[in-house]
């Protein structure tokens, strides 16, 4: 558009011809200012040059005359009629023509013919009643114009009282302040064109109505909005704001209070004592409530009473409470919640750093009904205490995430009998012990999806192989980094002798199979057998659409380790084909380097390449090559733009510099996104869904 208007003659001519006609102005040459003026609207071409504005009787008659009628419909139909004496006014879309013709008032203000500029800036909204800047100009004018200064020239008294006698405004009517008049018919007028694209004069109409404080600027959005718009901004506020919310006024109260929808979810966020007002509207809304969440329940004085409070809501089915100065021990005794024990009727429970004598309580409150369990916080001192919560039947969605610091292990045997039916699990920043049932142990025939965080910590004699009995497997995620050994005895079948270490009996992959497999991240590298055992049911039935692997630097290719005289990398494209699918929509690839010497100076990501041509419709690319420098990252990203599928990269390399900002326009140029993202894409996990 800038550059359509920078070589339109018309337009170039025209502002020439006003930055000639403001210069004039400036140095109070108002009649060579006025001549440029009528220069820049004749090189338009819209063919309005006669003007019809200045010093015209029934001009300004008319527009006084529409102006002070508390009809703002009839305003505009006067403003798009012609004028009294017959003439039809023009019409021009161009914003430099309206320009013009505010200098031309400019002009005239300036020059003390204020009568003249008055009819000016009314024929200027004449022209387009849609232009605020015909009202700003007129609205300057006009509080000198209908002033009672005594500095006004005689010639403008005298023309001024002929207005006067020609409009003959209503008995007890004056003219004495057309301001406020010419803002209302403006917002009107303005305000029927909502497409219409915004100027400064839009903000400088706005800016005087809110300074006179019209009523026209107060707009309520709980008037003007559907109530289903209402409802759709009122739910992104939290409680303690939405009851604030309801003191603004009797409508906001009576709109709020009734909309049951905003209090199915009750979430208290910000610091402080939400007042008593809380109180009462919950207790209103009490049928409602299906959601209660606390972010910090030391800033809510969360007691034991308040919270069997909460718990006998008799609807709620999500409870979020969370901390970050867990509370003493005593503040939630053993046995606080006996007396609920059987009437609550919790789906989901979220806690962060509450101590585990509350979270067991809540646990057997619900054990009958839970269905998602989420622990997590960095402060939780002792896991253990997590194989002492007992059995939840119903649980089917479990994430335990805790920190490096954290101290006691889970047993993955004590998760299986807490929750047997799980079909989600989700682990990180916890150590876990080995699974020491015997392979005979049923497992979770149901599990859907297991991530394990890049801090879970795994104890040397990991686990019975339990994943190679979970069939139904949607989503594989082991995000620990250089854990080759230990992901092999995740999936390695056919131990015999029940030992805790599955590495005494060796490996057998045969029996692996994950027909529903449609995502597999592993930042450890894999055995080239197991990881063909593992996807090759996905992948045959097309299922496969995530893959994210781990060359890992030390992983050799199948075709060269039968000569033990001879190393080399595996490279995905000769030594991978079983991975090929066209199902495939995001492929990831992490510590990979196939250059010889193998360091931080040199790079080869060519293989990479070669192997995503196989993936025709991957439009989401993670590349993590490791420690390499940055400029050798820079070509690669360039090869992967050359890709037309291609949408999305995720890399770490760059992050700043000449090379980061010349990937980003390149990026750019082909409406790739690249993102600058350390160590990998997180994984998705929704406890409140």
């Amino acid at each position: 558009m800038a550059n359509n208007i920078a070589h339109d003659p018309a337009e170039v001519q025209m502002r020439s011809q006003l930055n000639e006609a403001r210069a004039h102005i400036n140095s109070e040459r108002y009649s060579k200012a006025v001549a440029s003026i009528q220069r820049a609207v004749v090189a338009c071409g819209c063919g309005s040059n006669d003007l019809h504005l200045s010093k015209r009787a029934c001009n300004l008659a008319q527009g006084v005359r529409a102006v002070i009628r508390s009809d703002n419909e009839a305003f505009e139909t006067t403003a798009r009629s012609p004028c009294s004496c017959g003439y039809v006014w023009p019409s021009c879309s161009r914003s430099l023509h309206a320009e013009a013709i505010d200098e031309l008032a400019k002009c005239l203000e300036q020059a003390g013919r204020l009568t003249a500029a008055f009819s000016v800036a009314l024929g200027l909204i004449r022209m387009n009643p849609a232009w605020p800047i015909g009202y700003c100009r007129a609205v300057r004018i006009s509080r000198r114009l209908w002033s009672n200064s005594p500095d006004l020239p005689a010639v403008v008294v005298r023309e001024r009282a002929a207005v006067i006698k020609d409009v003959a405004p209503p008995s007890g009517q004056t003219l004495s302040d057309l301001t406020k008049p010419l803002i209302r018919k403006g917002l009107y007028c303005v305000g029927k064109n909502p497409d219409r694209r915004r100027s400064q004069y839009d903000i400088i109409l706005n800016k005087m109505a809110v300074s006179l404080k019209m009523v026209e600027a107060q707009r309520d959005p709980v008037k003007e909005l559907p109530r289903e718009t209402l409802t759709q901004i009122f739910s992104h506020l939290e409680s303690g704001t939405l009851c604030t919310c309801i003191m603004v006024s009797k409508l906001w109260a009576h709109v709020l209070g009734r909309d049951g929808v905003l209090w199915n979810a009750v979430t208290l966020g910000h610091p402080g004592n939400p007042g008593p007002h809380i109180a009462s509207f919950l207790n209103k809304h009490i049928r409602d409530i299906k959601t209660f969440s606390i972010f910090e329940i030391k800033d809510f004085s969360l007691t034991a009473g308040k919270l069997k409070v909460m718990l006998a809501l008799p609807h709620l089915q999500r409870l979020r409470l969370g901390t970050a100065n867990p509370p003493h021990p005593s503040s939630y005794a053993q046995g606080t919640l006996k007396d609920l024990r059987g009437r609550t009727k919790l789906t989901h429970l979220h806690v962060a750093g509450i101590n585990w004598t509350l979270v067991k309580e809540l646990a057997d409150c619900n054990r009958q009904t839970l269905q998602v369990l989420d622990i997590t916080d960095q402060s939780l001192p002792q896991w253990s205490d997590f194989n002492s919560l007992g059995p939840l039947p119903r649980v089917r969605k479990l994430r335990l995430v805790g920190s490096r610091t954290s101290g006691g292990c889970v047993t993955m045997d004590r998760i299986m009998a807490t929750c047997p039916g799980l079909e989600d699990i989700y682990i990180d920043g916890v150590e876990l012990e080995p699974l020491r049932a015997t392979p005979s142990h049923p497992g979770w025939n149901g599990l859907r999806s297991i991530i394990l965080g890049q801090h879970t910590r795994l104890t040397p004699r990991l686990f019975v192989p339990f994943l190679a009995k979970c069939t139904k497997l949607e989503s594989i995620e082991i995000l620990i980094p250089r854990l080759t050994a230990y992901c092999a005895s995740l999936f390695a079948v056919g131990t015999t002798d029940g030992s805790d270490s599955v590495f005494e009996a060796g490996f057998n992959y045969d029996d692996l199979d994950f027909p529903h497999l449609k995502v597999f991240r592993c930042r450890s590298a894999l055995d080239h057998m197991l990881l063909q055992s593992i996807l090759k049911s996905s992948v045959e039935n097309g299922k496969l659409e995530v893959l994210e692997l781990s060359m890992g630097h030390s992983v050799y290719s199948p075709s060269v380790v039968a000569n033990p005289n001879v190393r080399g990398l595996v490279v995905p494209d000769r030594d991978y084909p079983f991975t090929f699918s066209d199902s495939m929509r995001t492929l990831g690839l992490y510590d990979f380097n196939w250059t010889p010497a193998v360091n931080t100076a040199t790079f080869d990501g060519g293989p990479f390449i070669d192997w995503l041509r196989h993936f025709p419709n991957v439009d989401d690319l993670r590349v993590y090559p490791g420690q390499i420098a940055s400029d050798a990252m820079l070509p690669l990203i360039r090869d992967l733009l050359d890709f037309d599928k291609v949408k999305v990269i995720y890399q770490d390399r760059l992050t700043r510099g000449t090379d980061w900002d010349s990937a980003k326009r390149a990026a750019k140029a082909k409406g790739v996104l690249l993102h600058n993202l350390r160590d990998f894409v997180a994984p998705k996990w929704v406890s409140f869904d």
